[in-house]
């Protein structure tokens, strides 16, 4: 039972330096994720709630 919560405490750790990573390079790097694929709102939303806190 306890390496079930332990190895979903680390998914979601990683889920959330993911986004955070994900965020941070195209706050950086805006052009290159523009040629690629559209950016999408909920990141672009996610941003602006980080950026405001």
């Amino acid at each position: 039972m306890f390496l079930i919560i332990l190895i979903l405490i680390v998914l979601s750790i990683i889920v959330i330096l993911l986004t955070s990573i994900i965020i941070i390079s195209r706050s950086i790097f805006p052009h290159s994720f523009s040629n690629s694929k559209p950016p999408s709102i909920s990141l672009h939303s996610l941003s602006l709630l980080t950026l405001r806190k």
